[in-house]
């Protein structure tokens, strides 16, 4: 991991800072679902979460595709602007 790299502990402090919350969505997110949500808005592929958060790559494929579907997201990028989206409206 280099020092670019988000840890776990940023993508705790990610969901901390309003930037994830599980009660916004219809279906809601699991923690791991909003680390994993977390660390996609700090623009993490699913190979760099999964070495964070050290799960194998296939279970983070599995999350993202659980936080879309959850999200009603159409991708992981319409998942991380509605994620953002949402964080920005509340601080209006």
């Amino acid at each position: 991991m280099t020092n670019d790299q988000p840890n776990p502990d940023q993508a705790t402090r990610g969901l901390a800072s309003g930037m994830v919350k599980m009660e916004e969505y219809r279906r809601p997110l699991t923690r791991r679902e909003e680390m994993v949500l977390s660390l996609m808005c700090q623009g993490c592929s699913n190979a760099e979460i999964a070495t964070i958060l050290s799960l194998h790559p296939e279970t983070i494929k599995n999350y993202v595709g659980q936080v879309l579907r959850k999200l009603n997201a159409k991708n992981r990028t319409h998942a991380v602007v509605m994620t953002i989206n949402k964080g920005t409206n509340r601080r209006v």
